[in-house]
């Protein structure tokens, strides 16, 4: 017996009158616990989501190494001529599409935050260092993170839950004893209407339930955008030197391995130990000024993105020439 699709995202079995929307996780478990489907019945109507819709989608492909190049041909499920975001783009567009319930991502430098702005989809960007990197290629030892998208908040703490990420025992928190910092970080002037409307709207929602919504000061010691993307460059550059420095050293690295990727050793080794120390300093005095500011908070909010998912030709532009948010 199978389970097919509609129009309208959900997914019914012939025979009964289960239906449940292919995107929420925690539902599709409920069912399968109930034996009201079973797991191959899923996993085949999703194997007949991807045959039916990934030649358009193409979120399932193959890549060297996504770095600062261009990814492959992956489009945004809600419009194929828009972008679907940085290098988790695929990740991010198999659950947006309905391909899967459920998927991972690496984050270096806004790689799973922007994609989900991008292609509607819930994500989470765990604390640095919360889940295991093993088995992942590493670009930068100081920024690379993992992290997940889904379609709903409960499927992300179902996930959180299964991978035991947090350890302490919280308790329910009141809205109205809530302080919700809002923050326009140093990109703040690059964010677009879409961006700005969405943050004036999140705002706009906490406070008619009760939570205190205040300006939160980005601190000065980011010295504004263009030190902080410079600054943000430089460990870049050095970790992904010595993370590729082995596949530069190959034979084939010059017929083989992106240009792109192969400049990471190259420009690793004209930096000076005088700016590396630089930067050390500089994220020294900027991060204890963050957590002061965080510190006043239960909660910040902040863009993920400058503005709505741009058309596929321009993202490259718009992902290294203007960053809102981290």
């Amino acid at each position: 017996m199978r389970i097919s699709q509609s129009a309208s995202g959900e997914w019914s079995r012939p025979q009964t009158t289960v239906k449940m929307p292919a995107s929420e996780a925690h539902k599709v478990l409920g069912l399968i616990k109930r034996d009201l489907l079973t797991v191959e019945e899923y996993a085949n109507a999703l194997l007949s989501r991807i045959e039916s819709r990934d030649g358009v989608v193409k979120a399932w492909e193959y890549l060297e190494f996504t770095v600062l190049n261009p990814g492959p041909d992956t489009t945004n499920p809600h419009d194929e001529n828009r972008s679907p975001g940085g290098s988790s783009a695929g990740s991010a567009a198999a659950v947006a599409d309905f391909q899967v319930p459920l998927s991972f991502g690496t984050h270096t430098g806004g790689s799973v935050i922007r994609p989900a702005s991008y292609t509607a989809t819930y994500a989470m960007k765990p604390t640095f260092n919360t889940l295991s990197g093993e088995g992942i290629k590493v670009a930068s030892l100081e920024f690379d993170t993992i992290g997940y998208f889904a379609h709903s908040i409960e499927d992300l703490k179902h996930i959180t839950d299964v991978l035991s990420i947090i350890k302490e025992e919280f308790t329910d928190m009141v809205l109205k004893e809530a302080k919700v910092g809002f923050v326009e970080s140093p990109f703040w002037p690059s964010a677009g209407p879409g961006s700005i409307a969405s943050m004036e709207k999140a705002a706009e929602t906490l406070h008619n339930h009760g939570v205190t919504v205040e300006y939160a000061e980005f601190p000065d010691e980011s010295n504004g955008a263009i030190t902080l993307n410079k600054m943000f460059k430089v460990i870049f550059v050095r970790d992904g030197g010595a993370a590729f420095y082995r596949d530069h050293l190959m034979d084939t690295a010059k017929t083989k391995l992106d240009p792109d990727v192969r400049a990471f050793v190259d420009d690793a080794r004209k930096l000076s130990r005088d700016e590396i120390q630089e930067v050390s300093d500089y994220f020294a005095a900027l991060l204890p000024a963050l957590d002061k500011m965080a510190m006043k908070c239960s909660a910040l909010i902040t863009p993920s993105a400058t503005d709505e998912a741009p058309l596929r030709w321009m993202i490259w532009a718009v992902l290294f020439s203007t960053r809102c948010g981290r």
